[in-house]
């Protein structure tokens, strides 16, 4: 299959065909480290890994129909076609006599996917945040074992994601921001508090939980102790109802805030920090 789906500006578009997406990253519409899937991956990539793996497709055939039988041609096709205008005519006067009956069940139904439109917008929004955080840990990780098992550190995520920038290992700022009360996306490389999205983990070494928190959605503060939940901040930028989060060990998920704001267990029970201190960055 050539359906592509991408991830852009913290929401799922597509599917695009193979050609498309070769297109609209040649005119700029999206980057390189554009968010991509298609059928048969069992994880995103990115636009740029997902095309190089593609040879480019073949030219299609093109059908030619010889010289000389235009005339037959075109009097066969008129004639089929007067005929099968008579067939639908027929068939939609009785089908719409038949199906009459049933329309008050399908406007009951259509009513009813109304209002669960938004509580499907927001499981869409859940899933594409997510998303973005299990490729940040990705690029975490290929950052450490370029450095030694060192991870880019700092004072803020921001800072620590403008390494990023600055190093070659991002090349497009969008994918630290996603729609959010109180963002604003980046308009260039230099990125601001504003334009960043995710909190980080400082502090984590090779010996590090597998069960630790390393990117998630800001808006809460974190405790890294076992068992604990986390509670909302005073920045306002808790609108999302609970945290999109991915752990060291490479798994990822949305946890929901429960009714009291704050989400709960978000440090797994089994953490050990092993006597070593960790400390939230925000943007």
């Amino acid at each position: 299959m050539d359906d592509i789906y991408l991830h852009v500006d913290g929401k799922q578009a597509g599917p695009y065909p193979l050609e498309k997406v070769r297109w609209m990253l040649n005119d700029g519409k999206v980057s390189g480290d554009t968010l991509a899937w298609r059928q048969g991956m069992t994880q995103w990539s990115t636009v740029s890994s997902l095309l190089a793996a593609t040879p480019a497709s073949a030219a299609r055939p093109v059908f030619v129909q010889p010289q000389g039988s235009s005339m037959n041609g075109c009097l066969i096709a008129a004639i089929i076609a007067g005929g099968l205008a008579v067939v639908l005519v027929i068939t939609s006067v009785i089908f719409g006599l038949m199906l009459r009956p049933k329309l008050a069940e399908l406007e009951r139904i259509s009513q009813q996917r109304v209002s669960n439109t938004s509580r499907d917008v927001t499981d869409v929004q859940h899933s594409a945040m997510t998303v973005q955080t299990g490729y940040l840990a990705d690029v975490l990780n290929r950052y450490a074992s370029d450095h030694g098992g060192a991870y880019p550190d700092g004072q803020t995520s921001t800072e620590v994601f403008q390494k990023l920038l600055d190093e070659k290992y991002i090349f497009d700022p969008t994918v630290f921001y996603f729609p959010m009360k109180g963002k604003t996306k980046p308009t260039g490389t230099k990125l601001t508090a504003d334009n960043v999205c995710f909190d980080l983990t400082s502090g984590i070494t090779a010996k590090s939980s597998k069960s630790l928190p390393i990117v998630f959605t800001t808006g809460y503060n974190i405790t890294y102790a076992a068992g604990t939940g986390a509670d909302s901040d005073t920045t306002g930028h808790d609108d999302l109802k609970g945290i999109a989060v991915t752990y060291l060990n490479g798994s990822s998920s949305f946890q929901a805030a429960a009714a009291t704001g704050a989400v709960p267990n978000f440090v797994d029970s089994g953490f050990d920090p092993a006597g070593a201190t960790y400390r939230q960055l925000k943007p």
